[in-house]
């Protein structure tokens, strides 16, 4: 069982994160740090659904361009999260999320710009960056969340998905208001960008703890290793997850999230767009209809 001895290198796990039933007021830090994290990810997930509208007006798009522009979002995420697993292992959940909390703030400075000059292009590179950091802050919260849910012993993981919930309505509200007032696009997402990236990074020292790299003590000086010692652990790691393919459950419980996620993620991209068309007041009304779809 590892101390807390914070001199034996940053990445030491604190006693109390230890894997059975730990009090539950020494986890009230990563709790709470977590639940702010889904709440902020859903503010700003759902603060760029809301602008999609005000997004096809400003660049006089096409409903089949603005499709193929969002196509680039569900691109990004879906190639981030099939690596996701393997990058936080290697680097660590803290520089996972770091690397995240940076690639979402140039996402949003991206989806500002694109509109605001004119350019598809800008626009579909903050789309494309903005799948690629939420796929890869996704990974390392998540687990964060079920370490948290192992070590009090009863379920609460909701609560956390709930908060993203109660974020994406928040967010979707912000949206509707910012276009009910004509705020820029640019100064919208600009700001959005720069109290995300510093409530994340003011957050992640109390969150990281089951992903957190372990260090040893002093500079590290593997001995040589030869083919036969490398290879077997990696053949091993690797036929174990190919393993869970062959599980019939697995390719099921793939289904099902398949179709939900098809189904959310298409009613999360285009319900603001159509609502404000049929609307007498197209912008903010959008906004209101995308954020009354975050209340279930």
């Amino acid at each position: 069982m590892p101390r807390n001895d914070s001199k034996r290198g940053r990445g030491m796990r604190f006693e109390s994160f230890r894997p059975h039933h730990a009090p539950p007021d020494a986890l009230w830090p990563a709790r709470l740090g977590l639940l702010g994290l889904f709440l902020l990810m859903g503010l700003t997930f759902s603060s760029w659904l809301a602008r999609i509208p005000t997004v096809k007006a400003e660049l006089g798009i096409s409903t089949a361009e603005l499709g193929v522009v969002l196509l680039a979002g569900s691109v990004g995420a879906l190639a981030t999260v099939a690596v996701a697993g393997a990058v936080v292992e290697r680097v660590g959940g803290r520089a996972a999320l770091s690397t995240a909390a940076v690639v979402a703030a140039l996402a949003y400075v991206f989806l500002g710009l694109g509109p605001t000059v004119g350019s598809v292009a800008l626009l579909t590179v903050g789309v494309l960056l903005n799948g690629v950091a939420f796929a890869l802050a996704n990974v390392p919260q998540n687990v964060e969340t079920a370490g948290i849910e192992r070590r009090l012993g009863r379920t609460v993981i909701p609560q956390f998905h709930a908060a993203f919930s109660v974020g994406a309505v928040v967010g979707s509200l912000l949206g509707a208001a910012c276009a009910a007032g004509g705020v820029p696009l640019l100064v919208q997402f600009g700001v959005t960008a720069a109290i995300a990236t510093v409530w994340r990074f003011l957050t992640f020292p109390v969150v990281v703890h089951d992903t957190a790299r372990k260090s040893t003590r002093g500079p590290a000086v593997p001995a040589p290793a030869t083919p036969d010692d490398a290879r077997p652990p990696r053949r091993a790691r690797l036929a174990a997850s190919l393993g869970a393919w062959r599980e019939p459950r697995t390719l099921l419980v793939g289904l099902v999230i398949l179709a939900a996620a098809l189904s959310e993620g298409s009613a999360n991209d285009w319900l603001s767009s159509p609502s404000s068309t049929a609307s007498v007041a197209p912008r903010p009304s959008g906004a209101w209809c995308s954020g009354r779809s975050w209340r279930r």
